[in-house]
């Protein structure tokens, strides 16, 4: 699918848990069967909130979403840069988003976890270098095309891949928590059908080592000349891609799924910035021989994301 027509994409059915499903069942479908779990709000959940919005209404100032209004552009992604900072850094909101984690997939005992990372997707029209022409304005909710985006440096912030093509291990699960109401207009995209099934990409030129070394997690906004040199690994042939769907989530509402699926962010025109949590965990468990994994057809990378995850402290 080629980004431009990001208009056709489909709502993406999410699955739920039984009550009393064991972390291991829960693992198992989404890892084997690769269920997209939808978890409902709750008082773990609301405290993430408050938190998080705590952190970003004192970067940002009053209305964040507005923000990408009222700053100037590298205002605005020196803000995105130190938000993302503090959230990482924050110890108190990385226990309430393992809890939920580990309340429904792992034990405490066993998960291994990448911190939480905020994401910032303001819509496509402020993240380009120069401002539009007032003439252009009145079409800055059109589709963007790929060629613009690669024009801009911004192509990799809106690429399809994997995110094991990241050297993240096959036994990962995310989660995905909206800190406001999200639609299939600014969510993200999924192609669920190629969960088991592989696509061209050039995962097999991607090194960890090397990745980290060069850009890291963050720079792909607040550094366009580095983000154009380094590799983002990705889905070659993107026109080629059948029928993605996306998503809706109610503010606090999350949802869980294996790093192994095939996704990407859709560029969007909507007024507001959007801004969600998430977190890559895996169960030690499934880390050793005959442990819990997705179906890896098609990743190549080299290294492992692992050497930098946490281990929790019980």
């Amino acid at each position: 699918m080629n980004i431009s027509d990001s208009h056709k994409i489909s709502t993406l059915p999410l699955s739920k848990l039984e009550a009393g499903c064991t972390p291991l069942k829960a693992r198992s479908r989404v890892l084997k069967e690769g269920q997209i779990i939808h978890l409902p709000v709750s008082g773990t959940s609301r405290l993430v909130l408050e938190r998080a919005w705590q952190h970003i209404t004192e970067v940002f100032g009053a209305e964040p979403r507005l923000a990408h209004k009222r700053l100037k552009r590298p205002e605005f992604l020196h803000c995105v840069s130190e938000a993302k900072q503090v959230i990482f850094q924050d110890r108190e909101l990385r226990n309430l988003l393992l809890d939920i984690l580990c309340n429904t997939f792992n034990s405490r005992a066993g998960i291994r976890f990448d911190p939480p990372r905020l994401r910032v997707v303001p819509p496509w029209q402020s993240l380009l270098p120069e401002p539009l022409a007032p003439e252009e304005e009145e079409g800055a909710c059109q589709p963007i095309s790929r060629s613009t985006l690669a024009e801009a440096g911004l192509l990799p912030l809106f690429s399809t891949h994997r995110d094991t093509f990241y050297a993240n291990p096959q036994s990962q699960i995310n989660i995905w928590l909206a800190l406001h109401d999200v639609g299939p207009q600014d969510s993200f995209r999924f192609y669920p059908q190629y969960f088991d099934e592989p696509v061209a990409n050039d995962s097999h030129l991607f090194n960890y080592d090397n990745w980290k070394e060069d850009v890291g997690f963050g720079k792909s906004q607040s550094n366009h000349a580095e983000s154009k040199k380094a590799l983002y690994p990705q889905a070659l042939d993107e026109d080629a891609l059948q029928d993605p769907a996306a998503f809706s989530l109610k503010e606090g509402e999350a949802i869980v799924f294996a790093a192994a699926h095939l996704h990407g962010t859709s560029p969007h025109c909507c007024p507001g910035t959007r801004f969600s949590l998430d977190m890559r965990a895996v169960e030690s468990e499934d880390l050793q021989p005959g442990g819990l994994q997705a179906p890896n057809r098609d990743n190549k990378s080299q290294g492992s994301s692992l050497q930098d995850y946490l281990k929790l402290e019980v």
